[in-house]
């Protein structure tokens, strides 16, 4: 093992006692042993494995010093925490390894690509796109004797400010790659996702291919974490605008290098959801990552990752998101209500509580102007995180996503996931929203509340949930 990951390792380790004792530390969402964790990435399936790599620093509980960590699974849930992947080459003028992507090229050799950024006082200006080579197992990696692989100079002098986070896809027999960035303009820039094409089967040659999507609002600072998949029978482009991050659904044509966008939306309406990466599993699913980010600071960890998302393509040309299913192997027991009908007020669950819970619960609503789902309350009611609905709105802890119900089926579905600090809310099967909350740790109860009107709860079910540790 290199020295400069058994260095990195050790300090994580040294570390984990104190991370490991936090009460408010997710148990059942992938996180480091400890210390700081932002993207995901180079997220793939290989040989049976679900791989995750990560942002890691393995010296605090802040950002810095980006490393790629690593764990293994084989079922999306219990991880196994691998030896990191990537170090800062000090010695090469390079301060930070950052997001990127992982691939297999023509030869089944793993590559990851990623963004390597030059020390401040190092000879190089600017952001390059590097490759490491992994052995079968994607365990052992080495930087690539010709980094850079893509350099600025390939844009014709064109400036690109901000570029980086490679993702490689496929069309056909086709390799292509996406990275984010923002070009300079006199009329304040535009945020941008550039296109690449591999010119040979070992991924080492690219040519540019021009910008593939332009932001509207020219104020946005850049476009971080893109990812193109195909899902179902369309492409659909996710990105980290500096904020909540968004999706856009349309077809990609390979011969023009053209993608025309036709539905829009965003991932999640939190900001404590960001920096997406996906991966194909041997089922052919699209399953989606992402960093919960927002927690408070100086507890020896920082970051954990969303729950994997199925990620589909529905009717009505939105994208569905639903909790893979392998999430129910961590379900411990479980309490189920009948079908019962609430006036104004609230509706206490007895014998239900606690900081690890799922919650499936279905709300059809009566003459009720809002209602919904109260989770880590307080004995007296007086505290609670809220879920609530009202006139075409989900409202989670302060963030609010649009929600229209349906005019055939008016029920509103929720699917809830309590994890000490982190509440990752699924509605109808196409709105999320995560939220970073501390409660008091004595509030543990669950309500359902309507308000000036009833509703029938058509039913609830709420399991405990077993850590992955």
């Amino acid at each position: 093992m290199r020295f400069e990951i058994a260095k990195a390792m050790d300090s994580v380790r040294a570390a984990a006692g104190r991370a490991e004792a936090d009460p408010t530390r997710p148990v059942y969402h992938f996180r480091p042993p400890a210390q700081w964790m932002n993207d995901p990435n180079g997220t793939i399936f290989h040989n049976g494995w679900y791989h995750v790599f990560y942002q890691h620093n393995p010296y605090g509980d802040a950002w810095g010093h980006m490393h790629w960590g690593h764990a293994r699974s084989r079922d999306l849930v219990h991880w196994e925490h691998m030896p990191m992947a990537l170090w800062p080459s000090r010695e090469e003028g390079e301060a930070h390894c950052f997001s990127g992507c992982t691939a297999i090229d023509g030869g089944g050799r793993p590559v990851i690509f990623y963004t390597s950024i030059p020390t401040a006082e190092g000879p190089r200006q600017g952001a390059e796109q590097w490759a490491a080579v992994g052995d079968d197992e994607l365990v052992v990696w080495e930087k690539h004797a010709g980094n850079p692989i893509l350099s600025g100079e390939m844009h014709g002098g064109m400036e690109v400010l901000e570029w980086r986070d490679p993702f490689v896809f496929r069309e056909g027999s086709r390799t292509f790659m996406v990275l984010g960035g923002k070009l300079e303009e006199r009329d304040g820039g535009e945020a941008v996702v550039l296109v690449y094409e591999a010119e040979d089967e070992g991924l080492e040659r690219w040519r540019y291919g021009g910008v593939l999507f332009r932001h509207a609002d020219k104020g946005l600072r850049s476009i971080e974490c893109p990812n193109f998949a195909k899902v179902g029978d369309r492409y659909v482009l996710m990105f980290s605008p500096y904020g909540p991050v968004e999706w856009y659904a349309g077809e990609f044509d390979a011969d023009a290098v053209s993608f025309r966008v036709e539905e829009r939306g965003r991932v999640d309406a939190s900001g404590n959801y960001y920096a997406t990466n996906v991966l194909y599993d041997g089922e052919g699913r699209c399953v989606l990552f992402g960093w919960v980010k927002g927690f408070e600071g100086g507890r020896g960890w920082n970051g954990c990752a969303g729950l994997p998302r199925v990620l589909s393509l529905r009717r009505d040309g939105r994208l569905g998101q639903e909790p893979a299913p392998e999430v129910e192997k961590l379900r411990g027991g479980s309490v189920r209500f009948p079908e019962t009908e609430l006036g104004n007020g609230e509706w206490v669950m007895d014998g239900v509580g606690g900081d690890t819970l799922e919650i499936a619960v279905e709300i059809e609503p009566q003459d009720a102007r809002a209602f919904g789902l109260r989770v880590r309350r307080s004995a007296d009611g007086a505290r609670g995180v809220a879920i609530r609905w009202e006139a075409g709105s989900l409202d989670v802890a302060g963030v609010k996503a649009p929600l229209e119900l349906d005019e055939q089926d008016k029920t509103l579905r929720l699917h809830v996931f309590v994890d000490k600090s982190v509440v990752e809310v699924f509605a109808n099967g196409r709105e999320c929203v995560t939220r970073v909350v501390y409660p008091e740790p004595q509030d543990l109860g669950v309500e359902v509340f309507a308000e000036d009107g009833g509703v029938v709860v058509k039913s609830v079910e709420v399991w405990e949930v077993v850590p992955i540790w």
